[in-house]
């Protein structure tokens, strides 16, 4: 078995970066993936294997040779939960960019890192890293999720799956508790990070509750935004479906309306997350907030997950499940900007809490 790391989509779009970064450090890989590919064919350290998921004793050889297997490909929410059993019974350490096992009962004695990605992942190391950095005591955060960037099909069809498991909509967490919270779903809202009004649609993750309750975090919100209401009504019809007809169906409506909003694109792509986080230093309430905007977010994806699986092989993970956000470094912050093409950013600003834009929410 040695210490070969498996990546399971080691040639899709977000796990060609975590291969390229694992190679780069000098870790041996192992790629899967349905078809041969001639990425990363003259590195000595990388080997690939044909393995199609839907085939158990496939993917059952593939997990024997490796001792490392981190899931990539989508949609992680229909075969997670087969791949993580999978890694655990042939004794590998299973690293996911999503949360979906978090909620499935998996083999006693494994070892589960989940939420290792974007989103989830850097949703709550980011708040994390920035409440601790500069408070002393943080009141509330207030993170928003949005932009225009079209996802693969089956990454959006992991995100539609998860809203019923990974979280609670039209929530958010305060004092120890879930709690609803009422928007008016027709009205636009002016925000610092986008140029113009959006429309808001609140939504509270198990992995952002978790960071709350360990950071003692008040009052913690999150919003996703829609630019437009032709995107807004998208999303909620896609909801909609998945409870009446289930993920079948779905899939087929979602990579029709993929390939067709790619076609129809016709503006600079980008993806923005941000946050306000309100709470006090050395007595004195303080205001800050810090936006990522980026124009292919699968990249930071990669790295963040390939970090998360460097800190993992390095010092270890405890038996059982765990969240990815936990294993990232503290520096990590200091080198985001790094890992950044031309014109996107990684920026944090500093405010006073009159200027909070959290008070007209």
């Amino acid at each position: 078995m040695d210490n070969i790391i498996g990546i399971l989509g080691s040639s899709g779009t977000v796990g060609r970066h975590v291969a390229a970064y694992l190679l780069e450090k000098g870790y041996t890989v192992c790629g899967a993936q349905r078809r041969q590919t001639e990425e990363f064919a003259d590195n000595e350290n990388f080997t690939q294997q044909k393995v199609d998921i839907g085939s158990q004793a496939e993917l059952t050889e593939f997990c024997k040779k490796c001792r490392y297997i981190i899931n990539c490909i989508a949609p992680s929410f229909i075969y997670g939960e087969k791949v993580a059993k999978t890694a655990a019974e042939n004794g590998c350490i299973y690293i996911d960019l999503t949360d979906a096992v978090m909620d499935k009962k998996l083999p006693e004695g494994g070892v589960y890192v989940t939420s290792c990605g974007y989103i989830p992942g850097l949703s709550a190391y980011l708040p994390m890293m920035v409440g601790r950095k500069y408070f002393d005591k943080v009141y509330s955060v207030t993170e928003i999720q949005g932009g225009n960037e079209i996802c693969s099909a089956n990454a959006l069809i992991d995100i539609i799956l998860s809203s019923e498991v990974s979280g609670k909509g039209d929530m958010f967490y305060s004092n120890g508790s879930t709690e609803h919270i009422s928007l008016n779903i027709g009205k636009r809202y002016k925000l610092p990070f986008f140029d113009n009004e959006v429309f808001l649609k609140p939504y509270i993750s198990h992995e952002l509750v978790h960071l709350a309750e360990r950071e003692e975090i008040n009052c913690f919100r999150w919003f996703n935004v829609y630019e437009n209401m032709e995107q807004f009504a998208f999303i909620l019809k896609m909801v909609s479906l998945f409870a009446k007809t289930g993920s079948d169906e779905l899939s087929d409506v979602i990579r029709k309306e993929c390939d067709k909003r790619r076609k129809a694109l016709n503006e600079e792509i980008h993806a923005v997350f941000g946050a306000e986080l309100i709470g006090s230093k050395d007595g004195i309430e303080k205001c800050v907030r810090y936006v990522l905007d980026v124009h292919d977010s699968s990249v930071l994806c990669g790295i963040t997950a390939a970090v998360i699986a460097e800190q993992v092989i390095e010092n270890g993970a405890p038996v059982g499940k765990s969240y990815g956000y936990l294993f990232i470094p503290e520096d990590f912050i200091e080198k985001i900007s790094g890992y950044l093409s031309e014109g996107e950013r990684f920026e944090i600003t500093f405010h006073t809490t009159n200027e909070a834009f959290t008070a007209e929410l």
